[in-house]
């Protein structure tokens, strides 16, 4: 029965250990070509930005939260110059992901909207970048490197 016992560990033992070199694989050589390598939040430091996630509300696009300068913390805006799912055409999947992108602000407006009869928020971004962890749907998405937006996460890729 001890036998059995110590046989059983050392398989799960073994699982585990496959599991966690399986996730290092995945998360350092990338099986499919990158398009954006995700940053960490201390690489920031220093810079003007805001960190949105993608919810479309009407009348914007994004939901600040984090703001920089900690002025817009939890409000809804619109970010143009900067459009990450046009640029990169990523798929609805990648969406809904409840990513946090990075958004480098190089001007803030508000202004008085006469359709949606309140105060609008814009920013005018400089440039994007996605904040480390990339998130992807549960079953194959944890196939995927956590560091990069990949190609198989754009519509491109499934034109092939």
């Amino acid at each position: 029965m001890k036998t059995r016992k110590r046989v059983v560990i050392v398989i799960l033992i073994c699982v585990l250990a496959l599991l966690i070199a399986a996730e290092a694989v995945i998360e350092f050589f990338p099986s499919q070509p990158t398009l954006k390598e995700a940053v960490g939040r201390g690489s920031l430091n220093g810079k003007r930005y805001i960190l949105c996630e993608h919810e479309k509300v009407t009348g914007f696009d994004w939901h600040i939260l984090f703001d920089s300068e900690g002025a817009d913390n939890g409000k809804y805006c619109n970010i143009t110059n900067c459009d990450p799912f046009s640029e990169l055409n990523l798929t609805y999947e990648f969406e809904t992901g409840h990513n946090t992108f990075v958004f480098y602000v190089s001007e803030r407006k508000e202004y008085s909207s006469e359709e949606l009869r309140e105060d609008t928020l814009e920013f005018e971004a400089s440039g994007w970048d996605i904040l480390y962890p990339v998130k992807r749907e549960p079953i194959i998405g944890c196939l995927k490197s956590r560091k990069y937006i990949l190609e198989s996460d754009t519509y491109l890729s499934q034109r092939k």
